[in-house]
């Protein structure tokens, strides 16, 4: 199966763009994206009908070796070849992500979810990290036990 937008020419700057373009015409506000390439990592942040939002987007390595063999694996490329490669990949990267928050921001508008039920995992919570960040692990702990955890609080303390 082939990867949603994997041979775009949109350059990352046009997807912010759009990204921004989008939850301003959905009724967003205090938009910020910012990307930290060494890390591996970018983020789009948001306020949405009152809910602050944040989604940590996983950018690929450029040491990674997908980007320095050819498909097949038995040519290397040369630098410049693979840095185009990643690019490529870090592209595709924030297309999905403009399809998923555009995606989300229409299912709201047309009543197939709620802001809250479509931007859960994304909601800042007061202590700066996201429901995601602050209850995923223990969820998936419950999940593979099959018991149900004890009270959420943050900072993962229990009652």
């Amino acid at each position: 199966m082939s990867k949603y937008a994997s041979g775009t020419s949109v350059s990352v700057e046009k997807s912010k763009g759009e990204i921004e373009r989008i939850l301003l015409r959905y009724g967003a506000d205090q938009y910020m994206a910012g990307s930290d390439v060494a890390a591996g990592k970018a983020m789009v942040s948001f306020r949405y009908k009152d809910i602050p939002c944040r989604v940590m987007l996983k950018l690929p390595a450029l040491g990674e070796e997908r980007f320095h063999v050819t498909p097949g694996g038995r040519r290397r490329r040369d630098d410049h070849t693979a840095h185009r490669e990643w690019e490529k990949a870090c592209r595709q990267q924030w297309r999905v992500l403009r399809l998923l928050i555009h995606a989300q921001l229409e299912a709201v508008d047309n009543g197939v979810l709620s802001a809250q039920d479509a931007f859960f995992s994304w909601i800042i919570l007061p202590n700066g990290s996201t429901v995601s960040e602050n209850y995923g692990p223990e969820l998936l702990r419950a999940l593979g036990s099959g018991q149900m955890p004890k009270q959420l609080t943050f900072g993962g303390e229990h009652d």
